[in-house]
């Protein structure tokens, strides 16, 4: 009995760095998606664009509605869960709401740092239940896209610079073993510095 221990995966510096650089990716695509339905939100807003006396319609011919809105966010959080669960190495997910932390090993002895994924799924991101069928839920759905958007610009921004950090990171480990697998007396100056243990 007690608490569930979290659940930690483990993976490399080298799997790490890869898997936050399509993660990052990703975020400016998300970012980019949901900009383009917080601008669909602002018409759906407009009592007068969205009625059907007015019939207005898209450059494909789809008719202005909170309803078609409502079904375009709808297939546009599906895709965003897709890519965020593509975004899976090695068990592990910097970007998943389901994740658990994730243990990067910065050297071979066992140093690493534990990090809590950015989740920037529709649940992550506070929009699994957003419903745009009426003025007031457009009202609600314009402030959660308005947050989502705030929550991927900051979370993307931490993946940024953890990918940064681990970079630096792993230099003096790597100077540190290959000093040490070629034998030599001496450590090459500022070796022990910053090391990660």
């Amino acid at each position: 009995t007690g608490p569930t221990p979290r659940f930690v995966t483990s993976i490399d510096a080298q799997t790490a760095s890869k898997a936050l650089s399509i993660a990052i990716r990703v975020g400016t695509a998300i970012m980019d998606s949901l900009t383009a339905l917080a601008s669909a939100l602002e018409v759906a807003d407009h009592e007068s664009l969205v009625s059907s006396d007015t019939a207005l319609t898209t450059l494909s011919g789809t008719r202005i509605s909170r309803v078609n809105i409502h079904a375009e966010a709808s297939v546009l959080l599906e895709k965003i869960d897709t890519l965020v669960a593509a975004n899976t190495f090695h068990n592990s997910n910097f970007i998943s709401s389901t994740s658990g932390n994730i243990f990067i090993q910065t050297s071979r002895y066992g140093g690493g740092v534990e990090i809590v994924p950015q989740p920037l799924d529709a649940e992550g991101l506070g929009l699994s239940d957003l419903s745009l069928l009426s003025a007031v839920e457009i009202d609600r759905g314009i402030a959660a896209v308005s947050e989502a958007l705030f929550r991927v610009g900051s979370r993307v921004s931490n993946l940024e610079v953890l990918q940064r950090n681990l970079g630096q990171l792993d230099a003096p480990g790597q100077a540190l073993s290959r000093a040490i697998a070629h034998g030599g007396n001496t450590l090459p100056r500022g070796s022990l510095v910053d090391l990660v243990g």
